[in-house]
């Protein structure tokens, strides 16, 4: 018995001074699964209804699981639940690098660095340009009441991505799709790339616009401080 409880000590690592935080972050994570998932069922809708119109949502949303395939979103939620729930966690990467740092203060940076460089950054950017995309399905074609529809739900669901993202930290630098890129001057980069399937088709786009969002720049507590990537009309 004693084995085991040194065993489990070992594999276990008290850390209540992050409850709070994690609180916060699991949060923000649940809330991007829901939009996720308004997306899909969304799709899914339009699918049995108008699938030509489903077209377009499908490549959308194959361009998002694409972007967050990689991304060991599900383990770290895992690890916060598990922080807020009990102070503790059996994360094996945060035990490797708590062990290295005595005080509390330098765990929580290092914390919200590995979160926001392992998850946070692009899983966030992907969500933001799904909700985005899916604000805008006007554009691509689709019918007055799914683009109805889709502008109500996503349209709210951006500014809620936005703040919430804001309370962990993670400043996303927004730019609304179809828009003039000159009314966001200095916080946007062209990359010159071609615009992917979805976008491809849309017309009618004045010159200068931003045609496609590539990813979302951020400002965050650890020191990341990027650009917006678009691709213009």
């Amino acid at each position: 018995m004693q084995k085991e409880l040194k065993e489990l000590k070992e594999k276990v690592i008290t850390v209540d001074f992050l409850t709070s935080y994690s609180e916060s972050v699991s949060a923000y994570l649940k809330y991007c699964q829901q939009v996720s998932s308004d997306a899909y069922n969304f799709f899914n809708k339009i699918n049995q209804q108008n699938p030509k119109q489903a077209f377009v949502a499908g490549h959308l949303l194959m361009k998002f699981q694409n972007g967050v395939n990689s991304i060991p979103v599900g383990d770290w939620l895992r690890t916060v639940q598990d922080i807020k729930d009990s102070g503790a966690t059996t994360n094996r990467q945060l035990a490797r690098s708590f062990s290295q740092i005595q005080n509390d203060g330098d765990k929580q940076k290092e914390f919200q660095r590995l979160l926001f460089s392992e998850v946070l950054i692009k899983y966030s950017s992907n969500i933001l340009i799904l909700a985005e995309a899916f604000k805008n399905f006007s554009h691509f074609q689709g019918s007055v009441e799914f683009s109805n529809e889709a502008q109500n739900i996503f349209g709210k669901h951006i500014p809620e991505i936005i703040n919430k993202a804001k309370s962990i930290g993670l400043e996303l630098k927004y730019v609304s799709l179809f828009e003039s890129w000159e009314k966001y001057i200095g916080q946007v980069e062209d990359n010159g790339g071609e615009r992917s399937i979805a976008y491809k088709d849309i017309t009618n786009l004045e010159k200068g616009s931003i045609a496609e969002i590539v990813s979302f720049g951020v400002k965050t507590p650890p020191g990341d401080d990027t650009k917006t990537i678009i691709i213009l009309a």
